[in-house]
């Protein structure tokens, strides 16, 4: 769920709150209640859309995005060694 998350921001584009759960791969109640968790720890951040309230957007806390970032500079070192 991180990787399509970071893969999203990478794109500047933004991922809904709902759809996110729905793709997490799992059911949508369980992808919903692990999308959740993930903000009360801190992974990610939930964000009101300003123009819908009905409708918020996720994304990667700082915290996780640098860790994201990292993880994917080590990726590609190997890869490229």
């Amino acid at each position: 769920m991180l990787l399509d998350l970071y893969m999203i921001e990478q794109q500047d584009m933004e991922e809904v709150f709902r759809q996110f759960s729905r793709n997490s791969g799992r059911s949508e109640t369980t992808g919903y209640r692990r999308t959740v968790e993930m903000v009360d720890d801190g992974l990610l951040e939930r964000i009101s859309d300003p123009r819908d309230r009905r409708r918020s957007f996720i994304r990667l806390s700082d915290r996780t995005r640098a860790k994201m970032d990292k993880v994917m500079d080590s990726l590609a070192t190997l890869l490229l060694a």
